[in-house]
């Protein structure tokens, strides 16, 4: 996540490694003067979090003072309700509703567009990955074609990208684990491909742009739930300068990139980010 100072950093850091101990070596909170420096959730993060831990399948969104949860038993989920609801008064806590597909693709549109719109004359790489990154590409099971109602926001980032010098994007893409996972490795880096041949084709030059298929491995959401699924299936924008310069100018395609995307080594051997990069823990799998 980012977040807008280090007070806050250390606030949810504290309370992601109270209620998960080691495993919160997984995530990583960077302090950015973009985002917000108050969370009201954050004073109750101590006691919210080990009640989704206990759990399983649990997941949360966190907006304002809104908590909405998900589980896949009904039973459970109305018990994570309640008991979030008694160890969080000051919040509102909630169950997620049925999927709303094409109310999620709308939103997701609009908030880009307004997101694209807010970006300014020679905007931040970073933040024209940012609201890129909002929007829905809804593709079709099995295909990596990009649906018509995508391509004007499309358009809108090739202007962009032109525009704005020595700007390099990483176009990831990501699925949900149901398929094999060669399967959905290949797919998501054709669906990736796809975003980049599509950009390409309104005039962005080629070398700005690479592509990562990263297929089931790094899920947002729980893969039991339908909502789960669909916030897992997504393509994402990164920006791709320190991952060029680490790697002596080349561009990095599906082949070359560390399956957890450090740009500060060159390896392949860390399922968790390694001891090069101290911000991101130092745990190596010991499996490759």
């Amino acid at each position: 996540m980012s977040v807008g100072d280090e007070t806050l950093q250390t606030n949810v850091m504290n309370a992601l490694t109270g209620a998960f101990g080691d495993e919160a070596n997984k995530c990583r909170a960077d302090v950015d003067d973009n985002f917000a420096v108050d969370m009201p959730a954050s004073a109750q993060l101590a006691m919210i979090l080990p009640i989704i831990k206990n759990v399983p399948n649990a997941s949360m969104i966190i907006k304002g003072d809104n908590i909405t949860v998900n589980a896949p038993d009904k039973a459970a989920l109305d018990k994570l309700v309640a008991d979030l609801q008694a160890a969080a008064p000051a919040m509102t806590v909630q169950a997620e509703g049925p999927l709303d597909l094409q109310g999620e693709i709308d939103d997701s549109l609009a908030a880009a567009d307004v997101a694209m719109t807010n970006l300014g004359e020679n905007p931040d790489p970073r933040d024209v990955a940012r609201a890129l990154s909002i929007q829905v590409i809804n593709f079709q099971v099995d295909e990596a074609v990009i649906p018509e109602v995508n391509k004007a926001l499309l358009d809108r980032a090739a202007e962009i990208i032109n525009n704005v010098p020595d700007m390099k994007l990483m176009i990831v893409g990501h699925t949900d684990s149901q398929a094999s996972d060669t399967y959905n490795m290949e797919l998501s880096q054709e669906r990736a491909e796809s975003v980049k041949a599509y950009l390409v084709s309104k005039g962005v030059d080629a070398s700005k742009l690479a592509t990562k298929g990263m297929g089931e491995s790094e899920p947002i959401a729980d893969n039991s739930t339908e909502q789960g699924r669909f916030r897992n299936r997504r393509i994402e924008f990164m920006v791709n300068d320190e991952v060029v310069s680490a790697n002596d100018g080349m561009i990095i395609n599906g082949d070359s990139l560390d399956p957890d995307m450090n740009p500060l080594d060159s390896n392949n051997d860390d399922l968790l980010p390694d001891g090069d990069d101290a911000t991101q823990g130092t745990a190596v799998d010991p499996t490759n």
